[in-house]
């Protein structure tokens, strides 16, 4: 998996705090609990799509407020909203309607 450096600890935290074996099982089980979901991709697929200056910016803000302790809530739809604000802030700076 290639992702940037910064978010290596993010990940590595998650992993014990789940807690998983290994990061394969960790990613293993987001995949299968994606797939069980079906929860349409709104707003992190259009983020993936976006040049990297976008898309970075906006996971760079993920990975401080995971690092705060801020991305936790009982709301299902939290992800939704959180990732949805964030990727309009971003594509707003670079001048980028959202789809």
């Amino acid at each position: 998996m290639n992702c940037p450096l910064y978010l290596v600890p993010m990940f590595e935290k998650r992993v014990v705090e789940c807690p998983y074996r290994s990061d394969s099982d960790y990613l293993f089980a987001l995949f299968i609990y994606d797939c069980w979901s079906r929860r349409p991709h709104r707003y992190t697929a259009q983020l993936m799509a976006q040049p990297s200056k976008i898309r970075d910016a906006a996971i760079a803000q993920i990975a401080e407020q995971f690092g705060k302790g801020e991305c936790r809530t009982n709301d299902p739809s939290w992800w939704d909203h959180f990732v949805e604000r964030i990727v309009r802030e971003e594509m707003a700076k670079a001048g980028t309607p959202l789809g």
